[in-house]
């Protein structure tokens, strides 16, 4: 933040104000990929809740956390739109709807997937 305050030529306080203000900006560490799911209504009343559990299973963390080898951090959102498709996902800036439990495994192997084929000098295995 203070960088950015620097390259404005602005009070750190004022960086700080816009950072804590926004949902999607934060002064915790993220993992690679922040997984979003939304909880409002429209997505609780078509199983949220049953996803959210699986995502903590899957992931073994818990919301407002960020998994230990750093790829993954769980957030909530508080609407993501997607109203009309819900449960919805969003992992960085990718979007998935009418989200089930089965397919959150599918997802998540998908993330891990293109971590290790962007940096093809990765010798372990991401799990």
């Amino acid at each position: 933040m203070q960088s950015i305050a620097d390259i404005l030529n602005i009070h750190p306080v004022e960086v700080y104000g816009v950072v804590t203000f926004y949902a999607f900006l934060n002064e915790k560490y993220h993992g690679k990929y922040v997984v979003r799911l939304c909880r409002t209504i429209s997505c609780a009343m078509a199983g949220t809740e049953n996803v959210a559990r699986q995502l903590e299973n899957d992931l073994g963390i818990q919301f407002g956390e960020t998994s230990p080898d750093g790829i993954f951090t769980l957030e909530w959102a508080n609407c993501l739109g997607m109203c009309d498709q819900a449960p919805a996902l969003l992992i960085n800036d990718e979007v998935f709807t009418r989200v089930s439990p089965e397919q959150v495994n599918l997802i998540l192997e998908s993330c891990r997937r293109n971590l290790t084929a962007r940096n093809p000098l990765r010798k372990e295995v991401v799990t």
